[in-house]
């Protein structure tokens, strides 16, 4: 103990380092990014995020939807996007985003639109319709 400072325990717990690592980077995330976003930034998130035990990550991502406003949205797409995530957590994210304004909706469903194996595929492809924004098809 070094005044009054209680020395940090040696063997910290690396699910809950992981916790406080996703949760100190969604609370940085609170206010808009000055400048691009680039995929490397997305990419850490991501990672951050993939490296918080399961049992937490539907709290967490509740969290960061909470937090992130909307000029952040695409760390939320970087989830969304990613192959190796589970469904119910990317179904969150997608309802997520609809219920934000056009300029964050509408990327975000064409991103998933050309991603035919997403689970989010179908209603994507179904809002892009009725919509009136379904991307024209090539012809084969």
């Amino acid at each position: 103990e070094v005044a009054g400072v209680p020395e940090e325990e040696p063997e910290t717990d690396p699910a809950e380092k992981a916790v406080k690592a996703f949760e100190a980077l969604t609370d940085s995330l609170m206010e808009p990014v000055k400048g691009d976003i680039s995929m490397a930034q997305i990419d850490a998130f991501v990672n951050a995020f993939k490296a918080l035990p399961e049992k937490v990550r539907e709290e967490e991502l509740h969290h960061a939807l909470n937090l992130l406003p909307d000029e952040n949205s695409l760390y939320l797409l970087g989830i969304l996007m990613d192959t190796s995530l589970d469904k119910e957590l990317k179904e969150l994210v997608f309802n997520d985003f609809l219920n934000r304004g056009d300029e964050v909706k509408q990327p975000m469903l064409k991103a998933v639109f050309k991603q035919k194996s997403h689970p989010c595929w179908a209603d994507a492809a179904w809002i892009l319709d009725v919509t009136g924004a379904l991307p024209a098809q090539k012809a084969q």
